[in-house]
């Protein structure tokens, strides 16, 4: 999976794990915690992993994948023997196809390896979650964590932006403005996989939840502070100056969200940008760009 689409499912699966075992019509029998998703001793990291604590105590680990892999059933494999070793405990492995193209006949829920004299190996079992076979009322009424979903539900591509619209409608109505303008950002990501950029680009643009420059509370309170540091030097001016704090900050912010760690260099570039304009067009461009480079690759 390419990194956008793995931050983005990284970050939605944090949010409100009971909503995504309903997702997946699992019945954990326990309550659930997000727990290290790093297996270290490997050069790999899964999607994520929610430890059930209780009498029924497991690991339920999902992972999301965008693209067709060969080796996806013995990736699950692999991760489950991992977490099994580091935490002692059984792992339920998912495997969530986020579009057609990822998917595969062998993807049949069994893994089961042989040798050549066809001696048995192992003989693995995983689940298969296929997004665009979800039906889409259940995810547009059901819990906000798992909204993104729907735009990979079970229609049809001519349909995704009105999906979008309604779902903008619930975030904004339903969730604080800063958090409903990175639901809606990993929404549109994930909205990616069907439509294309400039589709996607100017929906942005319309979308009530991403018009957070000036709307979401948090962008209020940067305001604030830069009229009061900018007081001495008049009123104008300060004003000016936390909306350019403000446009910074929540760059970062939403920005971490869809493109992963902030090298040094990215920040001390993005802290230079002075010009509110440019900043807002950044933040229009986090709905389309591939990593920060590409983010701060638009002309000035």
């Amino acid at each position: 999976m390419s990194k956008p689409y793995h931050m983005t499912t990284k970050d939605i699966l944090k949010r409100d794990p009971p909503s995504w075992m309903a997702y997946l019509r699992l019945n954990p029998g326990g309550s659930l915690q997000v727990i290290d998703t790093d297996v270290s001793t490997v050069p790999a990291e899964t999607d994520q992993v929610y430890r059930v604590v209780g009498r029924r105590a497991h690991l339920i680990h999902i992972e999301m994948q965008s693209h067709r892999d060969s080796r996806l059933a013995r990736r699950l494999w692999r991760y489950n023997a991992l977490l099994d070793l580091k935490y002692d405990l059984r792992v339920r492995s998912v495997a969530i196809l986020l579009r057609p193209e990822a998917d595969s006949r062998k993807l049949t829920g069994v893994l089961d390896l042989r040798l050549p004299d066809n001696d048995k190996v192992v003989t693995f079992y995983y689940r298969v979650i296929r997004a665009c076979e979800q039906p889409l009322e259940p995810l547009l009424a059901g819990p906000l964590a798992t909204l993104p979903m729907a735009t990979l539900a079970n229609v049809s591509v001519q349909d995704v932006p009105r999906i979008l619209e309604q779902i903008d409608s619930r975030l904004a109505a339903e969730a604080p403005s800063a958090d409903a303008a990175t639901m809606m950002a990993s929404t549109l990501t994930l909205a990616g996989l069907r439509l294309d950029p400039d589709i996607i680009g100017t929906l942005g643009r319309r979308l009530r939840t991403m018009n957070i420059l000036k709307d979401s509370s948090f962008y209020q309170v940067i305001l604030k502070e830069g009229r009061e540091e900018g007081r001495k030097e008049g009123m104008e001016t300060g004003e000016r100056k936390g909306e350019i704090k403000g446009a910074r900050r929540l760059l970062i912010h939403l920005g971490r969200a869809r493109l992963g760690r902030l090298p040094k260099a990215t920040r001390a570039a993005i802290e230079a940008i002075d010009d509110l304009e440019r900043l807002e067009r950044l933040s229009e461009r986090l709905l389309t760009a591939s990593s920060w480079s590409d983010l701060l690759s638009e002309p000035n």
